[in-house]
């Protein structure tokens, strides 16, 4: 007789079983006493709370398989740059506003701005702008010119005078958060150049001239002064 009162136990349905569930969502959902609304109700709860969980999954999973690196960098500042940190590149050698008819008379077949017989080289006349271009043949002109006794040569002051300086160029700097200068820059040979905050006026290039001079800048050693 018990065998006979256990058999229909083993021949129970899904519906049945899942009635029988603790699982409480799912046991309301498939509860048969319960009225169709309700059962709607816990169904759409049920569907509503797995698929959170396999979206929430499914994101952590995506996330272990990108393979998630944590990084440590520890940053020390150096006190001196021993390459050059600014690359200056001016197609300008000389800034040509300030050149004198003494200065263009003796130095422009060297500067590459007249031909040998002292009368300007063409392709300058081509680069020039053209209200610039009257004012450079008027220059060069020195059938009425007197040229001085004595020339002081293109030395260093020659340079230095006619030249781009750095005080011009540079609008602004800053280096370990701190101000700097021009004085804080001095010239080297190396044409490498990196970043440093350095902001430079286009009103410095002007767009007559030839030959590029490259300018490398070396930030020294701030000794506590920067």
């Amino acid at each position: 007789d018990q065998l006979k009162n256990a058999a229909p136990s083993h021949r129970l349905s899904p519906l049945a079983l899942l009635a029988r569930t603790r699982l409480h969502g799912l046991r309301q959902a498939c509860a048969p006493a319960a009225s169709v609304g309700r059962r709607a109700f816990w169904t759409l709860a049920l569907c509503t709370s797995v698929g959170l969980l396999l979206s929430w999954s499914s994101n952590r999973l995506l996330h272990w398989l990108a393979f998630p690196t944590h990084t440590r960098v520890h940053t020390e500042w150096a006190r001196e740059l021993p390459f050059p940190t600014v690359t200056i590149c001016n197609n300008n050698p000389v800034r040509l506003y300030h050149l004198t008819k003494s200065d263009l008379y003796f130095a422009g077949h060297w500067l590459g701005l007249l031909l040998a017989n002292r009368t300007a080289r063409p392709l300058v006349l081509d680069l020039l702008h053209e209200e610039r271009r009257g004012w450079f043949r008027k220059l060069s002109d020195f059938r009425l010119f007197l040229p001085p006794r004595r020339f002081e040569g293109t030395s260093l002051e020659f340079m230095d005078r006619l030249g781009h300086q750095l005080d011009d160029m540079l609008l602004g700097c800053k280096y370990r958060g701190e101000p700097c200068g021009a004085h804080n820059f001095s010239t080297v040979s190396a044409p490498l150049s990196i970043s440093l905050s350095l902001y430079i006026s286009r009103s410095i290039f002007l767009p007559f001239a030839f030959i590029f001079v490259f300018i490398s800048l070396r930030l020294k050693s701030c000794q506590g002064t920067c």
